[in-house]
C-alpha cells in the first residue's frame, strides 16, 4: 500500500480494514501489528509532545504517508477502531523508558490485554512491559477520532 498513489492507498486501506473485519480478534491483531511494521519508516514527523489535536487523523495519516515510530502507533489504532469491531477499549498510551533514552508509542486493545507497537511481536497479557516505562499521556480512540473527525465529512472511506 505504501508505495500506491494517494487514491490507491486509501482504497487499499479500505477494503483491507473490510478483510480484517472477517478475522478472529487476534488474527486480526497480528496482520495489523505486520501490516504496519512493513511500512516505510521515516524521521521523527510527530512528537509525544505535540497537542493531540496535531496528530494527523486517519485519512490524512494514509495521505501523508510518513510513518515514524507514533504515526505508525496512530495507523494500527485507527485500523483497529474502524474495523467496526467492539472492543473493551482502544487506547494510544505515550511511554518514556524510565532512562528517559526512549520513547514508546503503544496501542493497548481491551485495557491493555493485547499491546502493539512494542516490536514486531504482538504482545499479550505482558504487563511487565510496562515496568520499566513512565506514561507520559494516554490518548481513547474515540477521542482521538473526534479530534480530527472534521478531518473528511466523507467516513465511507
Amino acid at each position: 500500500m505504501f508505495d500506491l498513489d494517494i487514491q490507491s492507498r486509501i482504497l487499499y486501506w479500505k477494503n483491507f480494514r473490510e478483510k480484517l473485519s472477517t478475522q478472529p480478534l487476534e488474527q486480526r491483531l497480528w496482520n495489523i501489528s505486520n501490516f504496519y511494521w512493513k511500512a516505510p519508516i521515516s524521521n521523527q514527523y510527530y512528537s509525544q509532545t505535540d497537542p493531540v489535536d496535531k496528530y494527523p487523523g486517519p485519512w490524512q495519516l494514509v495521505i501523508d504517508n510518513f510513518y515514524d515510530d507514533l504515526a505508525r502507533a496512530l495507523g494500527m489504532l485507527y485500523t483497529i477502531t474502524l474495523c467496526k469491531k467492539d472492543y473493551q477499549t482502544v487506547v494510544l498510551g505515550l511511554y518514556r523508558d524510565k532512562l528517559g533514552s526512549g520513547d514508546y508509542n503503544l496501542v493497548l486493545v481491551d485495557s491493555g490485554k493485547y499491546v502493539l507497537n512494542y516490536d514486531l511481536e504482538l504482545r499479550v497479557n505482558n504487563t511487565y512491559l510496562l515496568d520499566d516505562l513512565v506514561l507520559v499521556a494516554m490518548y481513547d480512540s474515540k477521542d482521538l477520532l473526534e479530534q480530527t473527525a472534521n478531518e473528511y465529512t466523507n467516513s465511507s472511506y
